[in-house]
């Protein structure tokens, strides 16, 4: 009979293969730059938060400048336009800082820094000109003026765009990695389930034929103990002619032999000699220690 703890490797032969599916799986997600392109894509949604917050900054700016053209007292809407120049600048940083995780992008970033610089410079000349025209009576000289901050806060909202396409394609790429990742975990998942239902499937089918086995080895056992019974009970069964005085034991009609003999022709019995207690005081005197029966 098999020894079960020494003879099913099919525990070893699972976690083999639940390693070696694992494995593959942890390969294929390298080769496929899963990770990197999830994380890509977690820093393109912060970049595409941080361009959409520039753009009230600007369009703040933008109506600071309104304000100024319509104000008849231009120093008293300086304090605004400044103020949402700032908050242009502030926001502009935080966009850079969550851009540089894509070196391509940088350029959008360096063209829309330059846009902002030109911009922040017309609305400058642009408030000179104003505040010049109103003290001075002198409508003119600033009608250039606004029509060059109009364009250049155009070409700000146009650079603005041009980061967005980039960015969406970083999202959308780290959404498909993830489903992606998602799915070959899925995969891995079903993989080992059925792995471990196959061993599960082995392992039983294996302790059935053990069970099978020692059930046989024990019915093979109980059939040698029935023939083993019978077998002796045939050679020491039935009438035994015995002499009456010396104890021979008839085998043939004019053949006798001694018990001893008899014994052991028939049994695996070896039969070895001594002397009853009785015996012992009838033939050799010596005192009586027991019983005999019969």
């Amino acid at each position: 009979m098999k020894v079960p703890g020494r003879s099913m490797p099919h525990g070893y032969l699972t976690i083999l293969l639940g390693v070696a599916g694992c494995a593959l799986c942890l390969i294929a997600a390298l080769a496929l730059r899963l990770p990197t392109r999830i994380d890509i894509g977690r820093r393109g949604q912060t970049a595409i938060q941080a361009l959409d917050a520039m753009r009230r900054p600007f369009l703040d700016t933008e109506q600071s400048v309104a304000d100024l053209l319509a104000s008849p007292m231009p120093m008293a809407t300086q304090p605004a336009l400044a103020q949402a120049a700032h908050l242009a600048e502030v926001e502009l940083g935080h966009y850079q800082a969550r851009t540089r995780y894509n070196p391509a992008l940088q350029v959008h970033v360096t063209r829309l820094t330059q846009a902002l610089a030109r911009w922040k410079a017309s609305n400058g000349a642009l408030a000179a000109a104003i505040l010049a025209a109103r003290t001075g009576g002198t409508p003119g000289p600033w009608l250039d003026a606004q029509s060059t901050a109009t364009r250049d806060f155009l070409d700000v909202m146009a650079r603005l765009g041009d980061g967005e396409a980039p960015i969406h394609r970083d999202i959308a790429d780290g959404w498909t990695a993830g489903l992606t990742l998602t799915a070959m975990l899925l995969a891995l998942l079903a993989y080992l389930v059925v792995l471990a239902f196959l061993a599960q499937l082995a392992r039983s089918r294996q302790e059935r034929a053990l069970l099978h086995d020692k059930l046989a080895a024990e019915a093979r056992a109980h059939s040698l103990e029935r023939d083993l019974s019978v077998a002796l009970s045939k050679a020491l069964s039935g009438f035994i002619p015995i002499c009456a005085n010396c104890k021979g034991i008839r085998v043939a009609p004019e053949t006798w032999v001694s018990i001893e003999e008899f014994v052991a022709a028939r049994t695996d019995a070896q039969l070895t000699h001594g002397i009853c207690p009785m015996c012992a005081v009838e033939v050799y005197g010596m005192p009586p220690r027991g019983t005999r029966q019969g």
